[in-house]
Formats: structure tokens, sequence, C-alpha cells
């Protein structure tokens, strides 16, 4: 499906629900022709030639955002500098993405398989998992793509992954904002490169952008005035503090990491995966208290308030 944003810009969005294995595309037809991310399924690109996509830019390594790379053989990859790596090393792929603490943290070695192309959607290329991708380049926080009529600059987003990035077209006042998504469930963190801190400070980045229209990874196209993006923006960010001050109230009396997870949360307990990403973002928001001293952790493996 292609969806007009601005005269040269286009969302490119599957059919259905635009949720994992699935992510949106932004398509900028110009002198280069750009696409950014490359999840939206093969359906979604056929009314883009795939020769005809010069260069690919990767907001980050998530699987939603890469499994379509192979569909644009022909064009120049390029991801942040932070990730780099990711796509070319496996050992480095599993380090961010945490699953190394798996028996830590589920105190048993996961179960539940990864779910594999043969239940995903046909248009979806690939198996999860690692994903070797050829880069033609990097780029980093700030960097102008110069497209022809078109000044594309890349905005460092992280706290999503440490490589996180979103796109921002002055001109036309059009941030693509990427995973910071405006999901009602608030933002995703259950990586090992996520950071508390860091979401924190990158939705205030936005904030300070204060684009007129903001396109995301994983919901419709959102504009100013009729809609009000400081203000949704605003409650995507009071979803993840209300989360770190119930933290801090469950952490009055001595706590455990599962006790923790349970006790403070709204995150959904129904397969080992959605188990495994609770902890972890349970874990996330314990390192940012405890390294801005408002939290200890115990000899015991208990954690508390200071």
């Amino acid at each position: 499906m292609i969806i007009k944003v601005t005269p040269r810009v286009s969302l490119l969005r599957p059919a259905g629900k635009t949720a994992y294995p699935y992510s949106n595309s932004i398509y900028i037809e110009d002198q280069i022709n750009t696409l950014i991310d490359a999840g939206a399924g093969g359906r979604a690109y056929q009314g883009i030639p795939p020769g005809q996509i010069d260069m690919l830019l990767l907001s980050h390594y998530h699987f939603d955002h890469v499994n379509g790379v192979s569909f644009f053989s022909e064009a120049d990859v390029y991801s942040g500098q932070e990730e780099a790596l990711v796509y070319t090393s496996p050992e480095q792929y599993l380090e961010h993405t945490g699953r190394w603490r798996w028996k830590e943290l589920m105190g048993q070695d996961k179960s539940e398989p990864l779910r594999s192309r043969a239940v995903f959607p046909d248009d979806v290329p690939v198996n999860p998992g690692f994903q070797f991708i050829q880069l033609k380049g990097c780029f980093k926080d700030g960097q102008v793509f110069d497209l022809g009529s078109t000044c594309l600059q890349a905005v460092h987003l992280p706290g999503h992954t440490w490589g996180h990035y979103g796109f921002y077209i002055e001109s036309e006042g059009l941030l693509f904002s990427g995973d910071l998504d405006l999901a009602p469930q608030g933002p995703w963190y259950g990586g090992e490169s996520s950071d508390v801190e860091q979401m924190i400070k990158s939705i205030d980045r936005i904030l300070e952008i204060n684009p007129r229209i903001l396109v995301t990874s994983h919901r419709r196209v959102f504009r100013a005035p009729q809609d009000s993006i400081v203000r949704l923006m605003k409650n995507y960010q009071a979803v993840l503090l209300e989360r770190e001050e119930r933290i801090m109230q469950v952490l009055r009396v001595p706590q455990t990491l599962d006790d923790i997870a349970r006790a403070s949360g709204d995150f959904l307990w129904d397969s080992e995966y959605a188990v495994f990403y609770t902890k972890m973002m349970t874990l996330k928001h314990l390192q940012y208290m405890i390294r801005t001293g408002r939290a200890t952790k115990l000899d015991d493996g208990y954690y508390i308030y200071c």
C-alpha cells in the first residue's frame, strides 16, 4: 500500500496490520531514490521496481525493519555507525539482542522456538535471527543526505537500540521516528543495547524538533494541528516514567528481579518471549536507577531503593 505524505515522500505499508514481522517504509522519490527500512513486505513494494531504489537506509537492525533487504539488491545500503558490526557479525548481533541472558533471566534454556518463515506471510523472504547485510557505508547523527531536491538528516534516537535513528526533512517539517512510534503501551527497550535514560532523552529530542508531520514504523501518519503530536509524544514518554515510578515504590523493600517485574508492570506474560522481554525491560530500569544512585543491588541478588 502506497500512501502519499508529501509530493516526494510516500509511506509504504503492508496491506494488513503493521506489526511484527512488518514495519512501515518511507520512499523518497528524487534524483537519488531512497527507501528507509525494508520491512513492509514484498507486496507493499510492488509499486516500486526494485532497481529504482538507489539507496536504502536502515533505522536499526531489528528483523521487522531489515527482512526485505534482499528485494533491493541494486541499492546501496547504509546503517547507523553504532550498529554497523551487527549486520556482519553473528556474535555482535547476539550481544546486541541480549538473548545470551536467557538462562540468567529465565532460569532455564529457551524452549519456545523463534517463528520461522513457514509461519510468516509469504512476502517475508527470510527467517528471523542474524542476517548478513553488506553495507555500503554508515551514517552518524546530524549527517545530511542530499537527494536532489530533498535534504534528509539522520537523527540519532537511541534507547530502543543503541543505533536507532530517525530521519528528518526540515523543509517539510517531516520526521520519521522509527520505533519511537506512539504505541499506547509505551516505548520498547528490551534489548541489551536498549537504555531507559537514552529513551527519555530521545523522546525529548523529538519534542524539541516539534515536527509538523510524524511518520512512525508501526502506526499511521500524524499531522499537526489535527493531531497533537507533542501531547501524544509526552503521553508516550509518560508510560515509561510511570513505570519507573512504580518500580521505585516496589523497591521500598528488597525485591528480586522477578518480583519487581511482576509487581511493577503492565507488561504481557503470554509467552516465553514476552516474559523474557518483560524482565529485560525491568532490568533496564534497574540499571538506570543504579547508575543514577536511586537503587542498589545487594549481595544476595535483591534490589532495593536508595
